[in-house]
């Protein structure tokens, strides 16, 4: 076929590699080879030719034209693109389809063509409006051409003169376009046969020269022949086919069965194609292994660890270094000291996959470097379905236990939402100002203030400072979702609805809670407590979906998705406290705290999705998203004090905080992202698919976080009375034991508030993007992909308030060149060997550069921030060989390397270590291996076909340097110390094993899952041995059963060996005990029905 370029013909140096481009195009978008037609010999007919036929005689012209009816019917402008494309030729005429979709039937040699009478300027006017369509595309290609020679035509290989003949081209499913695997294709005539990769591509090389015939078959597919295809010495010959379903063949499982199946295929095929290095899980695999939660998802990925049951740690690098995305889109954090979102906020259910990213390339953030975890819901499904299901659990700690803690809370504690029973007093929340005892300098103006103080005392709805006990319930748990896809204003329309609620009780008493203090070159122990502890947690989640194909590869769609947790927690921890070396004499230290934490996600997206055909299929996707998260801690209320053995109740400087106290800290984070991704497509010499990619984005991120505490305190001789004897936390606040009188001229109060330094920042950030890359195929069997992206950040900080009352504005305002390659070498088409390298960075939060002091509530620290903390930037290299010898199947390893410049890190900054900041270390190292397999173990035998293994294994190194100080404390305790020690929250090893059984004849899944991760760093410290987490290795095991076509049983046993989750003073599990307690076995039951 000639060149639809032909000024190409004229160009200088580099014509022969343009022309060679050309000649790729020109065999890349040809139309599919002919086959004999009823209509001739050499005719050609396509399924949808049927609105045009052509007659000798009549009324004709004498020129190529578009081919018109004998029938009159109008020809406008607005012709659809249908009516244009259709025409079917009478016998001994031929022609061909055009080059350009939506041109038309187009002559190949003159003929005569039939005209209706009077309707020859109509058809002049369309044979122009053809030829200047034709003219502004060769343009456009030429351009094109231009600027992929210019840039690459060194690169350009000279072709062997003898290279082989080859038949390559595509498979795909006619209804979802997607890539077929394993389907034989074989030529005919000969013995020679190969199947389609995950993708559906297939490739017969070398092909002998000649007409020529292939063959295609699929279980659960029409057979489908091509024939007339033109093999030519040298050149490839692509061919491109759609399979039909036999859907009469698998009536039975037409909607339950095949997406199981189908998405982990697509999910492997997907990775096995991808730009960037990426590890993937659906919810096939989900369901298989009880995760409730993308928290629980991600601990599954290889190099993976989930920590607090929140937040991911990716290859050793904790949540700083890693992004979190919602279809693509920047999801904020509703946690004041992390910088990455709570994963533990996405209900399982809702969630179609997780994609994890390990290696950058330039169309994604660049503030990631450890993982980009990429959280995609549910979308609406080909056809009608339906499901529901129920479960509940019993723990055998915390379920229907008489002895759970728990309060009083509020009337839709059951929905994760506060009431108002725990907010914060009306007139405190509007700004009253809260007077001292005896303020004024008039007795009328003191009486008044007391009657102030005393109101706002008794202001606070709830009494109660201490737990009570109460029987739980079990664990329950209930989904629901819907989708289809109809038509709508004759086109394509789908949606997708879900809901999911879980209530989960949580508890132990058997924990042990223990400190150590240094005191020269030896600790000493001066706190050993029991811990009883109970946690009401409830989650639900509500989800939907949009979309629709407006015009043919025009689609729009909107997903909206709203999360709602809370937990509340009870605790009591009692036992020996002795900071200050004294004799405790008997004292009972008891501590107490009531906290209650809610936190919402919600967001709002819009994307379309634009394929333009008529400009050689280049893509055009845009994104706008809207996302908020709150977090909202009302009324945390602790409550310490000593026992003494004479019976007298005391408190005591000693303690933080000195008396009893509540809490109000209010988290707001807004999140705006518009993105845009242009995709041009191109043919390389090589054959192969190629592509240019364009992007811009912007993200605005805007922060408000204020905490506010109040304090109990009492006039001079009053002692908290009656407390000091009866010692019921609950009655200190209770109404009748807050009052005051008058003594002469002033007041005395049983109790008052009084507020502490309130603390609050403000943040805003704004990080906009560009990039420019191309994923560009070098020869059948390498590619390479390499770009840069441009990030400029502006992010800053007012903050005031606190221990210190300091008031102080931070910002850092930078630009980053991110640039990053790889090359893909693919010796066998189901084989990829990766090369990546990557530069990207890491930002400072609003909480580390806010000149503010706060209490971490769950740490117990002091934290202050730092205004000169700098970005890190990290270089990335990464190689990775992976195998996908059968579909479902993947074996993979891989070794990477980063280098940390200018790591942010926590440092001790006072002697008693209990006051943090943060600190730029110098560099940081982070290095090590992956292993991955997943196989049926009917390599072994047969018969084990249902079975299947799956295991993955990551060795992880880290190594940051300490400072002089603290070194010179780590020699007091060890003078072997090191001067490196790892990087928070980094494990030396994780391993995940999984044991599936699959029979689909019985309808019974079975899944035995194992996971272990190695001790890591949990607190740093300067002025002792650090803090480690130790290994807890969990087991669990999960079996389904269908019951009928619609209705299937599930049980679960989670946690099978109920380990001990320790913390010590040092590496070893035998060292100094920092805290420990167990989570105990859980077993479940669930119902579901599916249509």
């Amino acid at each position: 076929m000639s060149s639809t370029f032909p000024e190409a013909k004229t160009m200088p140096a580099i014509s022969k590699g343009c022309q060679l481009l050309m000649s790729a195009w020109d065999k890349r978008h040809a139309p599919p080879h002919p086959s004999p037609s009823p209509q001739g010999e050499r005719g050609i007919t396509s399924p949808k030719v049927t609105n045009c036929v052509l007659h000798p005689g009549d009324h004709t012209v004498k020129a190529d034209a578009l081919c018109i009816s004998s029938e009159p019917f109008p020809l406008t402008p607005t012709l659809s693109l249908r009516e244009r494309e259709t025409c079917s030729l009478a016998k001994g005429e031929f022609g061909h389809l055009p080059t350009t979709p939506g041109m038309g039937c187009m002559q190949r040699r003159q003929m005569d063509f039939p005209l209706p009478k009077g309707e020859i300027s109509v058809a002049h006017f369309l044979v122009g409006q053809a030829i200047s369509k034709l003219a502004a595309h060769a343009v456009l290609a030429i351009k094109l051409c231009l600027i992929i020679c210019a840039a690459f035509f060194l690169l350009l290989p000279a072709r062997a003169a003898d290279e082989p003949a080859a038949i390559a081209g595509s498979v795909t499913d006619s209804w979802s376009s997607r890539g077929l695997s394993g389907v034989v294709v074989s030529l005919r005539g000969t013995t020679v046969a190969v199947t389609t990769d995950a993708e559906g591509r297939f490739q017969i090389k070398p092909a002998p020269p000649g007409n020529q015939a292939l063959h295609f078959s699929k279980s659960g597919y029409q057979k489908a022949t091509v024939t007339e295809i033109k093999v030519l010495p040298g050149q490839v010959s692509r061919v491109e086919v759609q399979l039909k379903p036999e859907f009469y063949e698998m009536e039975t499982y037409e909607v339950v069965a095949e997406p199981f199946e189908e998405q982990p295929l697509e999910i492997l095929g997907d990775r096995q194609k991808a730009a960037a290095m990426t590890d993937a899980i659906s919810s096939d695999m989900f369901s298989r292994v009880g995760a409730g939660d993308a928290a629980e998802v991600v601990a599954k990925v290889t190099g993976a660890t989930i920590v607090d049951g929140k937040y991911a740690v990716i290859r050793g690098l904790s949540d700083r270094y890693t992004a979190t995305t919602l279809n693509n889109a920047e999801v904020p954090t509703a946690d004041p000291y992390r910088k990455s979102a709570q994963l533990d906020l996405f209900p399982s259910k809702l969630i179609d996959r997780v994609v994890v990213s390990k290696t950058f390339t330039p169309d994604q953030p660049g503030s990631f470097t450890g993982g980009a975890i990429n959280i995609i819901t549910k979308s609406f499904p080909e056809q009608f379905f339906f499901n529901m299901s129920v479960g509940g659990e019993w723990n055998s700690q915390s379920s229907l236990n008489p002895n759970f803690l728990t309060y009083p809370g509020g009337g839709l504690d059951w929905l994760g939402m506060d009431d108002g029973s725990r907010a914060l007093p009306e007139a405190l929340e509007a700004g009253q100002a809260i007077p001292t005892p005896n303020q004024g300098n008039t007795l009328a103006l003191r009486s008044a203030n007391a009657a102030t103080l005393d109101s706002l005392t008794r202001s606070f709805k709830s009494h109660y400072f201490a737990p009570i006990k109460s029987t739980s319930l079990l664990n329950h748990n209930f989904s629901l979702s819907v989708g289809d896809k109809v038509k709508f204003l004759n086109r394509p329309f789908g949606y997708f609805a879900g809901l999911s609620y879980s209530h989960k009780y949580n508890f132990y008493d058997d924990g042990l809670t223990s400190r150590y203090i240094a005191e020269g070159n030896s600790l000493r122990q001066v706190l050993l407590l029991n811990d009883v502890r109970g946690v009401d947690e409830v989650a639900w989640g509500a989800a939907a979906n949009l979309a629709s194909e407006i015009a043919e590869n025009h689609k729009l769609s909107l997903n909206f998705m709203f999360n709602q947790t809370a937990e509340d927690e009870a605790r009591r921890q009692q036992g020996f406290f002795d900071r200050n070396g004294q004799a405790a004499d008997g004292k009972t230290y008891d501590t107490i705290s009531l906290h209650y934490t809610e936190r919402n996600l919600s967001a709002l997206q819009f994307k379309g999705e634009h394929k333009f055909t008529d400009i050689h299929g280049v893509k055009l996707d845009w994104l706008a998203s809207f996302a908020t998260t709150t977090q909202s801690e009302p009324d945390l209320r602790y409550f310490s004090y000593f026992k003494n053995p004479n019976g007298f109740n005391e408190f005591s400087n000693e303690l933080f905080p000195t008396s009893p106290s509540r809490y109000f800290r209010e988290l707001e984070e807004k999140n705006r992202t518009l993105k845009l991704d242009l995709t041009i497509p191109f043919p390389s010499w090589s054959e192969q698919d190629s592509e240019i990619k364009l992007g811009w984005s912007l993200s605005n991120s805007e922060r408000d976080y204020r905490d506010r505490g109040f304090a109990y305190l009492s006039s001079p001789g009053i002692d908290f009375a009656p407390f000091d004897t009866a010692g019921d936390p609950n009655a200190f606040v209770s109404p009748e034991n807050i009052y005051y009188t008058q003594v002469g001229n002033f007041f005395r109060f049983s109790r008052y508030i009084r507020e502490n330094p309130p603390n609050r920042y403000s943040g805003q950030s704004e990080v906009k993007a560009g990039y420019a890359m191309m994923d560009l195929a070098l020869s059948s069997k390498l590619r390479t992909v390499g770009g840069v992206r441009f990030e400029t950040t502006d992010l800053t900080v007012d903050s005031a308030g606190g221990q210190t009352r300091n008031s102080a504005k931070s910002s850092i305002k930078e630009g980053d060149w991110l640039p990053a390659g790889s090359l893909i070498y693919s010796p066998v088409s189901n084989m990829n060997i990766r090369a990546s390298y990557g530069l990207t960075l890491a930002r400072p939060t609003y909480r580390e550069i806010a000149v503010v002091e706060t209490f971490d509530f769950v740490g117990g620290d002091i934290l202050v921030g730092n205004p000169n903390l700098r970005r890190s930037m990290i270089d990335n290299y990464d190689l990775r060989w992976e195998w996908f010898p059968r579909p479902g199947e993947v074996f993979s390893a891989g070794v990477f390397y980063k280098n940390l410049k200018d790591p942010i890190e926590q440092i001790n900054v006072d002697n008693s270590g209990e006051k943090i900041s943060y600190v730029n270390r110098d560099q940081a190292l982070v290095y090590g291996f992956e292993l991955e397999a997943r196989k049926s173990l009917d390599l072994i035998h047969r018969e084990l076909k249902p079975f299947s293994l799956g295991v993955n294994f990551a060795w992880i190194e880290s190594e940051v340097e300490l400072t002089r100080t603290e070194m010179g404390t780590k020699l007091l305790f060890d003078p072997a110390a090191s001067a490196k020690r790892p990087l928070f929250d980094q494990s030396p090893y994780i391993i995940n094993l999984d044991l599936g059984y699959d029979n689909e004849r019985l309808g019974t899944r079975a899944t035995l899952a194992y996971n272990i991760s190695g001790r890591r760093l949990a607190i740093a410290s300067a002025f002792g041995p650090d803090i480690y987490q130790q290994p807890a290795a969990s087991l669990d095991f999960i079996l389904s059963q269908k019951l009928s076509k619609h209705w299937s049983l599930k049980f679960s046993a989670k946690n099978l060996l109920d380990p001990e989750f320790k913390r010590t003073y040092g590496e070893n599990p035998q060292d100094r005990l920092y805290s420990t307690h167990r989570k105990g076995r859980s077993f479940g039951l669930g119902l579901s029905y599916e249509f």
